[in-house]
């Protein structure tokens, strides 16, 4: 599992990474620059390009410490530390704990979740080696290893009871990217309400500073005139529903860039509706695990965004990750977390399937996407069960008066 890990390791994070020049390197040097001007980023050579709130700009704002090209390899060296450290803190962070009492048949045994207990740093190390979408971008010079460590230490510290630490992780994840916001809510239906009370203080205080400073009109233009326009400008690598289903069955919705925004927002609406319908009715289920609420999310934070390219997979790490503990754990069922494991699987292993595969009637990236919005609906649909089943489990406690 380790060798099979440090293989991955070193082709991608170290090989491939460091030999061949980023994308989002130059568009967080050049950020950094404009700021440090007094230039606002969303405009001129940043329009389309930085898409990212302020603060993403200021995190990296050391890299104008550094002449450009070694502020570069600073960046790779960076992205192959988040790399390593997720491992570490999955290893350290992420054991399955004791298993839930008379989980009854369907479910992982005892000597099952023992077992996945027992070997937890080996397993770690395949379940990271087999995550795709973080190794086979490496590349590409995303800033998904920034993601990826911050993701992991949202969920280390959640499984760790630190509630509120796991807040202001929360907070800095949604200030690189604002869909994560949808775990706020999720979080908070569980019943994580320091984990809700601390991204909101964090989220608040970002915006005083902005409001503080005048900054806010710079970031606007990102809500306003960046984010809308990029699912449009971007859609012949986006594999989001809307770019499929337009793509190959309404050629004029697919380059009319008025109807494909309008379809592209309606598609999001729908699946954040979904999403909420879903946290509504299944409030039992997320509230008895809060790792439900966020397996779910993490799969509706990939199908609501306006954008997806195979890279943005990077947001199910939770979700592969938990799935595992849910199940050690005899919280989740065989059928389901099977079901799970495998079509994830299939998700992040389509890379291989573009690169290597002869016979693709359909490009692999949006089978991704089905199978994940597949998924995304299995899940969503087990949780209500479970909700219902436990609403009646509650129904057919006799009262205390009633024995009486």
């Amino acid at each position: 599992m380790w060798v099979f890990w440090g293989f991955m390791f070193l082709k991608y994070a170290i090989g491939q990474q460091f030999s061949i020049a980023g994308c989002d390197y130059p568009k967080h040097h050049l950020a950094a620059v404009d700021i440090s001007q007094g230039r606002n980023p969303y405009i001129g050579h940043g329009y389309l390009s930085f898409n990212y709130p302020l603060m993403t700009a200021w995190l990296f704002y050391f890299l104008l410490l550094f002449p450009v090209d070694h502020g570069e390899v600073l960046w790779d060296a960076l992205h192959a530390g988040f790399t390593a450290l997720s491992l570490i803190l999955v290893v350290f962070f992420y054991r399955p704990g004791a298993r839930a009492a008379g989980p009854g048949p369907g479910f992982c045994g005892a000597a099952e979740g023992e077992w996945i207990r027992r070997h937890w740093p080996s397993l770690s190390a395949l379940l990271m080696a087999l995550f795709s979408p973080l190794f086979l971008d490496l590349f590409c010079g995303n800033i998904d290893p920034f993601i990826l460590v911050l993701l992991v230490v949202m969920g280390a510290l959640l499984m760790r009871g630190w509630d509120a630490a796991a807040g202001v992780a929360l907070a800095l994840v949604c200030l690189v990217k604002m869909t994560p916001v949808l775990f706020a809510p999720g979080l908070l239906l569980a019943g994580k309400k320091r984990t809700f009370r601390a991204w909101a203080a964090v989220m608040g205080l970002y915006a005083a500073v902005l409001l503080a400073t005048g900054l806010w009109q710079w970031e606007w233009d990102l809500y306003t005139k960046t984010l809308p326009n990029i699912g449009f400008e971007y859609r012949e690598f986006s594999r989001t529903i809307t770019a499929m289903i337009s793509k190959f069955f309404f050629p004029v919705l697919y380059n009319t860039k008025a109807q494909f925004d309008r379809a592209s927002l309606i598609a999001s609406l729908a699946v954040a509706a979904v999403h909420f319908g879903i946290l509504g009715a299944g409030w039992r289920a997320f509230r008895e695990s809060w790792r439900m609420a966020v397996i779910f999310t993490s799969m509706t934070i990939v199908l609501v965004s306006p954008l997806l390219e195979y890279h943005h997979h990077t947001w199910e790490i939770l979700a592969w990750l938990l799935i595992v503990v849910e199940y050690a754990e005899g919280r989740m069922g065989r059928k389901l977390f099977w079901t799970s494991a495998v079509v994830l699987l299939c998700v992040f292993e389509c890379r291989y399937w573009n690169e290597y595969g002869s016979y693709r009637p359909i490009h692999p990236y949006y089978v991704a996407t089905l199978l994940l919005l597949g998924l995304w609906i299995v899940t969503g649909t087990a949780a209500v069960r479970k909700s219902l089943a436990l609403r009646n489990r509650k129904d057919e406690q006799p009262s205390t008066m009633a024995i009486l």
